[in-house]
């Protein structure tokens, strides 16, 4: 059998896999859900699940998630107050001029959002057989876990862009949780969005990620768009939860002709983390642009798998990845870009920059190319080490700390990315946080 007869075959087996999840929603629903509404993943464990999550899922993040049980809470009036007061000392005054969505426990607070003169159609809907329908294409069906998650939603959250609009206001959502003080049980943060962007229309988001208490909760975030031709999206994902919750992250996207998609991607809360991202290039002279930063440290772990598929010609990608690991944290990253035989001409790139801290602290970096045509290019570069000691050694004939100096080369290696964000205040306050998480480390 050809490579593309292989492909093939493998993706007509991942499309069975959600069939038989299908074949037995009833049984997984009915599994879900004990005493209470209580809900608990074991039953993944039975032989006739299991073998559907191990290509998809880290073993390990599995693992604890399996260990758990969960429960939905519902936002409570004093978690709103504590929601507005969180993003509040964060922000101070620099949202008065944007739009807002307020996200707590995976429902939208409307009271808090401000969105209702934007020029965007939000609203929560009830997920459906009749919607399914309609996103079918974007929803990533070759992912078990994902798919699994659906089920437990019974509502989405649909944002469209207005055609052919420009707003020169960014469009925030906050994605606020709550902890659990008991530590068998959590919290489940579950949000399913929907985004479509209109043809014509370019758009910028910010979606960030907050704890407002420091106990354990389980956040799941499904998010999948639609980009129109002609259209583009700047989208900046910024986790900043806190450092006990688990956190799955599914980011799907199927872009149109001449379509572009930036996708920012800052990582620095969550103990441990499991990140998605699936793009399809499905119209010609589609581009998208990739850029993922995290800092991990103590013992956290963070997996990222990102796969770009090129389907039509003229297609461009560009994947660039900047991490850090200290102490016995961990950083495991896949990154697969597909060129389909229909693609001629087509680019794409793979860069993962990585620093390592520590005796015990670990970074794997799996890069992939699947070429199926013979006119595109692709190239991928890897680096992993610690700080250069010569680098260091200038810093202090200049009179410079030798932590002083590390931490200007960690600030400097965040700057790449960060750079590429457009709103200003969000980049410095990050810098913030990363010189005084650089500074408790190194002290």
């Amino acid at each position: 059998m050809d490579t593309v007869g292989f492909m093939k075959k493998e993706k007509e087996f991942k499309i069975k896999e959600i069939l038989y999840l299908e074949k037995i929603k009833e049984k997984i629903l009915s599994s879900l859900y004990e005493k209470n509404n209580v809900i608990s993943f074991r039953f993944l464990m039975e032989k006739d699940l299991s073998f559907l999550f191990k290509g998809d899922m880290n073993l390990d993040f599995l693992k604890k998630i399996l260990e758990k049980k969960y429960f939905i809470e519902k936002p409570s009036e004093k978690n709103i107050i504590k929601s507005l007061q969180t993003v509040e000392s964060f922000f101070k005054n620099s949202l008065r001029h944007h739009w807002t969505l307020f996200i707590l426990n995976g429902s939208i607070v409307p009271n808090l959002s401000n969105y209702r003169d934007s020029p965007y159609q939000i609203k929560s809907v009830p997920y459906t057989d009749d919607l399914s329908s309609h996103i079918s294409g974007v929803v990533d069906v070759e992912d078990a876990f994902s798919y699994l998650m659906q089920l437990i939603s019974k509502k989405i959250i649909y944002i469209k862009s207005h055609k052919n609009s420009f707003p020169k206001k960014t469009l925030y959502i906050f994605n606020i949780a709550s902890g659990s003080k008991k530590n068998n049980i959590l919290n489940l943060n579950y949000c399913r969005y929907f985004l479509k962007v209109s043809q014509g229309s370019k758009i910028k988001i910010v979606e960030i990620f907050i704890s407002i208490d420091h106990f354990s909760y389980f956040t799941t975030r499904l998010f999948t768009c639609k980009i129109e031709k002609n259209s583009s999206l700047l989208y900046n994902k910024i986790n900043l939860e806190n450092d006990h919750n688990l956190h799955y992250s599914y980011y799907g996207s199927f872009l149109k002709r001449n379509s572009l998609l930036q996708y920012n991607d800052v990582s620095l809360g969550s103990k441990d983390s499991q990140n998605k991202v699936k793009i399809y290039l499905n119209g010609c002279k589609s581009k998208v642009v990739l850029n993922n930063t995290s800092l991990q440290k103590n013992s956290e772990t963070n997996s990222n798998h990102t796969s770009v598929n090129h389907v039509r010609p003229f297609g461009e990608s560009e994947q660039t990845y900047n991490m850090i690991s200290l102490d016995e944290s961990t950083v495991d990253l896949k990154n697969i870009i597909h060129i389909s035989p229909e693609s001629p001409f087509s680019s794409g790139k793979i860069v993962n920059k990585n620093l390592i801290f520590g005796k015990h602290s670990k970074i794997s970096s799996l890069p992939q190319l699947d070429i199926y045509n013979k006119e595109s290019y692709c190239s991928h570069e890897v680096t992993i080490g610690n700080i250069d000691e010569e680098l260091i050694f200038y810093f202090r004939s200049r009179g410079i700390s030798k932590n002083k100096s590390k931490e200007i080369i960690i600030i400097s290696f965040f700057k790449e990315i960060l750079d590429n964000m457009h709103t200003e205040f969000i980049k410095n306050k990050i810098l913030e946080l990363i010189s005084k998480e650089i500074l408790k480390n190194f002290s």
